[in-house]
């Protein structure tokens, strides 16, 4: 009631008409009512007869019938504005033509004002799903969707980056979309664009069509997918291809966990090692040096056993019940030790050694995780070389973007359109960039 009784007054709701995307100029000021409602309020105004006649150009002209069009603007909350247009219908003295005069802020026959359109796409590109959108500006979600893809029928990949991530991501359960292939520019943090898979045949015949941009690319980073070892042999060979720390040392970090498992499973019941091993497995994957003192001291006392001792000597009881649990635990702390390599030679000798030492082993979840660092030598040891790159690679930017999609999928209770899926990633996460940087370049053929 605050807001009807502060836009009373001519003059105060012409302006109102105004803001809320009509032109004021198009109504008749002497025939606006203004009515309450349990909701908000209705503003009644009727059209202006037309000045002259479209065809002709005469002003010989009268009104000859009037009908009623309804649109609802959401002022606030719990605030809704109906306006209900009483639409002129002119007629020619002249020509004897019907037409009914141009009503700036609504198109003809629509039921959603030009306001409430530009809320709705600015509200597109923000992480709020396509139902809480239409609910917001009382329409349905499928007009909603029809005008995001009016608005947005493609928005353009950014150019190759001169440090290309690619990564992947979980989207649907289809064999064909199952993951999907994000590509991102390390230094900057943006998405360059989204693949509908990681398939050979899709990564192929995208970056064939990109084929003038491949001289952009300095560095490839990605994990140890097989397809991309095929992408880097068929369109960067000439460049070098890194494989990320974080996939390398969670390949080996998964086999000691499983490894710790069976070891565990072996102990008797009533075991101390055994009741270690299952309430403390996470310090057997953590890297040793980073334990505080604090920790690898404190007491652990064994209750069926009444066994005390801290934690390292438990540790060390644990590792030596099977040469393969020392083994796979001694080379995941060396690998934790890939800071302390600078040069493509000493990268080389440390990984040929952690492979040795777990070729020895005849384990076959071990000699597995061998050949995958064989497969992958070196863009292993091209990620330990940092002498001659001016950065530590990783895909720890992709993951954190992933995260964000991740998020966007979960919020918008999953996803079924691919293409719609990719056009709304990418605008959202433009659309955050801008308002960190507020003068950064808008490319103008966006987008409208």
């Amino acid at each position: 009631m605050e807001l009807l009784r502060s836009i009373k007054g001519g003059d105060i709701i012409l302006s109102y008409l105004d803001l809320c995307g009509f032109n004021s100029e198009d109504f008749v000021e002497s025939e606006i009512e203004i009515l309450p409602t349990d909701d908000g309020f209705i503003i009644e105004a009727t059209q202006k007869k037309a000045d002259s006649c479209p065809l002709c150009g005469s002003t010989n002209v009268y009104i000859h019938d009037q009908h009623k069009r309804v649109t609802h603007i959401r002022h606030s909350h719990d605030s809704i504005i109906h306006f209900v247009i009483n639409m002129t219908r002119c007629t020619c003295n002249d020509c004897f033509s019907s037409f009914t005069p141009k009503l700036h802020g609504i198109e003809k026959y629509s039921k959603i004002s030009d306001f409430s359109k530009s809320k709705i796409i600015e509200s597109c590109k923000k992480v709020i799903p396509f139902k809480a959108i239409a609910e917001e500006n009382l329409t349905t979600r499928t007009r909603v969707i029809q005008l995001f893809d009016e608005a947005f029928p493609y928005v353009e990949p950014l150019s190759l980056p001169e440090v290309m991530c690619l990564d992947e991501i979980r989207f649907f359960t289809d064999y064909e979309t199952k993951y999907i292939l994000v590509i991102t520019n390390f230094l900057t943090g943006e998405i360059v664009d989204i693949l509908p898979s990681r398939k050979m045949d899709v990564m192929k015949e995208y970056f064939s069509s990109r084929y003038s941009q491949l001289k952009n690319v300095k560095y490839l980073v990605t994990d140890m997918y097989e397809g991309f070892n095929n992408l880097h042999h068929s369109f960067f060979r000439n460049i070098p291809h890194i494989i990320d720390l974080f996939h390398v040392i969670e390949d080996l970090s998964r086999a000691v966990n499983k490894i710790r498992t069976e070891v565990m499973k072996k102990e008797p019941d009533d075991s101390g090692t055994k009741s270690f091993m299952k309430s403390h497995w996470k310090l057997f994957l953590a890297r040793f040096r980073e334990i505080p003192n604090v920790i690898l001291y404190k007491k652990y006392c064994h209750e069926k056993t009444h066994i005390e001792k801290d934690y390292y000597s438990w540790m060390q009881e644990c590792l030596n019940l099977d040469i393969r649990f020392y083994t796979a635990y001694r080379c995941l702390q060396e690998m934790y030790d890939y800071s302390k390599f600078s040069t493509y030679e000493e990268g080389e000798n440390h990984l040929n050694r952690i492979i040795t030492l777990l070729e020895s082993t005849f384990d076959d979840e071990l000699i597995k995780v061998a050949e995958t660092y064989r497969k992958n030598f070196v863009g292993i040891v091209n990620c330990l070389d940092k002498k001659t790159r001016p950065y530590r690679f990783t895909t720890g930017i992709a993951e954190n973007i992933n995260n964000h999609i991740k998020t966007i999928i979960k919020v918008c209770y999953g996803c079924t359109n691919f293409e719609r899926f990719r056009k709304r990633v990418l605008l959202i996460s433009r659309f955050k960039k801008m308002e960190r940087n507020p003068g950064m370049k808008v490319y103008k053929r966006h987008y409208f």
